[in-house]
């Protein structure tokens, strides 16, 4: 897991591509295409204008929406590279 996965000062939030942004290819994103991501955020920097997720797919930040929760299918890649939390407990 790469070191800006672990640090401390990051976050970790849902992302999901906005429905009708057009794709590459000249189609529009359907729901299908609406995956639900994960991208570490530095927590005193604002938001990139490239939003680069746990899975190495890169997301324009204008046709990405940041998410309170995951609503929809998540990306297994993503999902098998979300760090653990933090046990604020622990000595």
């Amino acid at each position: 897991m790469p070191a800006e996965h672990r640090a401390r000062n990051c976050r970790v939030v849902a992302a999901r591509i906005r429905l009708g942004v057009p794709r590459a290819d000249g189609r529009r994103v359907g729901e299908r295409d609406r995956q639900v991501h994960f991208v570490a955020l530095p927590a005193d920097k604002p938001v990139p204008l490239v939003l680069r997720t746990l899975c190495g797919d890169p997301l324009a930040r204008e046709a990405t929406d940041l998410l309170d929760s995951v609503a929809g299918m998540p990306c297994v890649r993503c999902l098998a590279s979300v760090p653990p939390a933090a046990d604020a407990g622990a000595p």
